[in-house]
This record gives C-alpha cells, sequence and structure tokens, in this order.
C-alpha cells in the first residue's frame, strides 16, 4: 500500500475511533444526567400494597413520602380510584366513589431531604361488598422552574380486599391468534386472560412450543390480573431450527401454582430454507428424470 493510502486509512480509522468514543461518552452522560434528575424530587412509596379487611371494620396504615431536593416542600394528601381498560390494560385513575380513607394530617411540610410517614385509617362500611377495590394515594406539590408553577404528584397504589372469607380466584383463558403456518425467524402470539374472580391475582403468563421429538422453548411474564378485566399478552417465540407440526400452549398460572389455565393449538412451521431445499430436491428429481429418458 502506498504511504499516501496508509495516511489516509489511519487518518480515517483514527477519525472515526474519536466519533464513536464520543458518541458513548455523550450517551453515558445523557444515561447519568437522567438518572441524576430522576433522584432529584417528590418520592412515595410503596408503589404499591395490598391490605385485607373486614366488613364494618377500621385498619390503620402509612405509606413513606420523601423530598429529595434541596429546598422545603409543602404537601398535600388525597386520594382517588383507579382501573384498567380491557386488553391494552392502559391505567383510568378517578375520581373516589368510596368515602373510605383518611389522613391524619391532609398537608405536611417537608424539610430538604426528609423522609416522613404518613398515616390513615381506612374504615370497610358494613355492607361493602366482598370485591375488591383499588385506590391511588396521591401526595402533590407546587414546583417553579422559568416563572411557571407546575404540580408533581406521585402516587402509591392500594390493593383492598373486603375480607369476608369468600375470596375467589378464578380466570378465564381465550381469544387466541396464533398462525397456523409460520416461516419465520418467530412466531407470533396473542391470547386474552380474564379475571373471572372477586379478587386480584397474581401470578405470570406463559407461552410454550414443543413438538413429539422434545424440542421446548418458553416464555413468561409476571402480571397481575384486576377483577372485571381482560388483558392481552401479544409478543413472538422464538421458532425451532427444523420444520415440522408443533403444539404451541399458552395459559397463565397464579403465583402460588395453585391455578393454571392453559389452552394449546396447532402450528406448522415452514422455514423458507425448507421450502428452497423442496424445490432445489423436486429440481433435481425433475432433471434426473428428463435425463433418464
Amino acid at each position: 500500500m502506498p504511504l499516501t493510502a496508509t495516511f489516509r486509512f489511519f487518518v480515517v480509522a483514527v477519525f472515526t475511533g474519536i466519533i464513536c468514543m464520543s458518541t458513548s461518552l455523550l450517551i453515558a452522560s445523557g444515561v447519568q444526567a437522567q438518572q441524576v434528575q430522576n433522584e432529584v424530587g417528590l418520592s412515595i412509596s410503596p408503589s404499591r400494597k395490598a391490605v385485607n379487611v373486614k366488613a364494618g371494620t377500621t385498619s390503620s396504615g402509612h405509606i413513606i413520602v420523601t423530598n429529595k431536593t434541596q429546598d422545603p416542600m409543602p404537601i398535600t394528601m388525597s386520594y382517588g380510584e383507579f382501573s384498567v381498560k380491557d386488553h391494552s390494560y392502559d391505567y383510568v385513575f378517578h375520581e373516589p366513589r368510596e368515602d373510605w380513607i383518611r389522613f391524619k394530617s391532609d398537608t405536611l411540610e417537608l424539610r430538604p431531604g426528609q423522609r416522613q410517614p404518613v398515616f390513615f385509617e381506612l374504615t370497610v362500611p358494613s355492607d361493602a361488598a366482598k370485591i375488591d377495590r383499588y385506590f391511588t394515594l396521591y401526595a402533590s406539590t407546587t414546583v417553579e422552574g422559568a416563572g411557571i408553577k407546575s404540580t408533581m404528584r406521585v402516587a402509591s397504589m392500594l390493593f383492598v380486599t373486603v375480607d369476608g372469607g369468600e375470596a375467589r380466584q378464578s380466570l378465564e383463558v381465550n381469544q387466541a391468534d396464533v398462525p397456523l403456518f409460520a416461516t419465520g425467524m418467530t412466531i407470533p402470539y396473542s391470547y386474552d386472560v380474564k379475571n373471572t374472580g372477586n379478587t386480584y391475582i397474581n401470578g405470570h403468563a406463559y407461552v410454550r412450543i414443543s413438538s413429539w421429538f422434545g424440542y421446548h422453548e418458553e416464555t413468561a411474564n409476571n402480571a397481575i390480573l384486576y377483577i372485571d378485566s381482560t388483558r392481552r399478552f401479544k409478543d413472538a417465540l422464538r421458532a425451532p431450527l427444523l420444520p415440522g407440526a408443533y403444539q404451541l400452549h399458552y395459559g397463565y398460572a397464579t403465583e402460588d401454582g395453585q391455578k393454571r389455565n392453559e389452552q394449546s393449538t396447532t402450528v406448522w412451521y415452514v422455514p423458507l430454507w425448507s421450502l428452497v431445499l423442496l424445490l432445489g430436491v423436486v429440481w433435481v428429481i425433475v432433471w434426473l428424470i428428463r435425463k433418464k429418458t
């Protein structure tokens, strides 16, 4: 290689290395800045808790609110309820329909860096139906930046089970959308799971594929099911290596493994390379027959 060409190659290589290194540093700086930004503000914990309360009784509890700024922070406490949309499972927050929660103090002042427990009472009427209620405990404050005031609000979810000894977990798995034939690197699927009981269910949705010669591939995702709701699980499973008929099993299992609902369907996997191979074999057979005749 001539000297000038070598020199040009060296310059291009160095320049490319500098660009890659600078890009990596910028990305790392951005991630670090985002992490610092996430650590500053108002926080609440735990993010979610569940309680069992008998109808006609009162239960007490608390959450922790933290001021992660360098300034004093006035806090206002409030609560609401939430539900989820079927299939997408997007959260819907709305005003409370039940007047069950009372904070010991609706307002408080936090010093910089202070963690403060906020106590509340949950009173369940004696005639309350024995089904779950889902509340959201809010802590909010007003922040000002660039002359603009805005409200910062954080939330802790509270699952309330009215305990009357009749808690019932049940679910249905249905509405599967799985292709009969698949040719790509993955096999897409979607199916619905409906909570038909009267309390929320912690568990995992799973999909696995198998065949008579023992191939096994499985995915599992932790997912909660709220009462009277349908959740859709949609993804793709890695396809097997060899063509053939496979059984695709899909379902949902509770966290303790006591309940499991599973369905299955047959998927014919025909990868593109097998089609090309088949065409090649057919072409060779036809060629041999023609040559022989």
